[in-house]
C-alpha cells in the first residue's frame, strides 16, 4: 500500500491525468510544483515507517509454535493471543496430531537422495518433540506468572527509586559544573552549591537504605526465570 500511494498520486496523477487535462497554459513544470509537496508529504512518511516499522505491521511474524528462525513479533500483545490460542488447539488435537505425524513418518521414501532424506528426518523429529518443547515452555509460563505475583510490587517499588537517584545523580553534575565554572573569588556561591549537593547525597542514601537487601537476589532469579520463559 505504501508503494502504491508512494507511486501513483504524485507522479502518476501529475505526469497523466493532469497533463491531459490541463489548458495549454498551464506547464507541466506548474504541475511538478504543485505536486512536489505530496511528494515531500510521502518522503516523510516513507521515512517515518522506515524508522519504526511497527506503526502499520501489527501482525506478528511469528505464527509457528516451535519455529527456531521465526523472527520476534512487532506486537507482543498480539502474538501472546496467537500464541495461547494455537496451544489450546495444540492441546485439544494432540492426538490426532500424533498420529499424524505417524502416519507421516510411515511413508516409504527410499528414492530421496541422502541430503533430502536427512533433511526429511530432521523435520520428524522436530515435530515429535514439539510436545516436549511446548510442556516445557508451559511450565516456565507458570512458574514466571507465580514469581511476577510477589515481585511485581518490589520491582516497581525499586525501578521508582533508582529513576529518582538517577535523576538526583544528574542534578548534582548539574552543580559540580557550576562550581567549576563559578570565579575562584565567589565562595559564598560555591559553598552554597556544596550545601546543596551534599543535601542531594543525602538523599541519595536515604533512598538506597529503602531498597530491600534482597533486591538484587530477587532480581537475578527473575532475570533467571524471565530468560527461561
Amino acid at each position: 500500500n505504501l508503494q502504491t500511494s508512494f507511486l501513483t498520486p504524485p507522479f502518476g496523477f501529475a505526469l497523466f491525468y493532469l497533463r491531459g487535462v490541463a489548458p495549454k497554459f498551464v506547464t507541466t513544470l506548474n504541475i511538478w510544483k504543485g505536486a512536489v509537496a505530496f511528494i515531500i508529504l510521502q518522503l516523510i512518511g516513507l521515512g517515518i515507517v522506515g524508522f519504526y516499522p511497527s506503526l502499520v505491521n501489527y501482525l506478528p511474524n511469528r505464527t509457528y509454535l516451535t519455529s527456531k528462525v521465526a523472527p520476534p513479533p512487532m506486537n507482543p500483545r498480539l502474538q501472546y493471543c496467537l500464541q495461547e490460542y494455537k496451544f489450546t488447539k495444540f492441546k485439544d488435537n494432540k492426538e490426532n496430531i500424533k498420529s499424524a505425524i505417524a502416519n507421516f513418518q510411515s511413508i516409504k521414501i527410499d528414492n530421496l537422495p541422502d541430503d533430502k532424506l536427512d533433511i526429511f528426518e530432521s523435520h520428524i523429529d522436530n515435530a515429535s518433540s514439539t510436545f516436549k518443547l511446548v510442556e516445557k515452555l508451559q511450565k516456565s509460563e507458570n512458574e514466571y506468572n507465580i514469581y511476577i505475583k510477589d515481585y511485581r510490587d518490589l520491582h516497581f517499588s525499586v525501578r521508582k527509586k533508582q529513576k529518582k537517584i538517577l535523576k538526583i545523580e544528574k542534578r548534582i553534575s548539574t552543580l559540580e559544573a557550576e562550581i567549576r565554572n563559578l570565579d575562584k573569588d565567589n565562595v559564598s556561591e560555591r559553598n552554597k552549591i556544596q550545601l546543596e549537593i551534599e543535601d542531594y547525597k543525602l538523599e541519595i542514601d536515604e533512598l538506597n537504605k529503602q531498597i530491600p537487601d534482597n533486591w538484587n537476589e530477587r532480581n537475578k532469579e527473575f532475570d533467571i526465570i524471565y530468560k527461561a520463559k
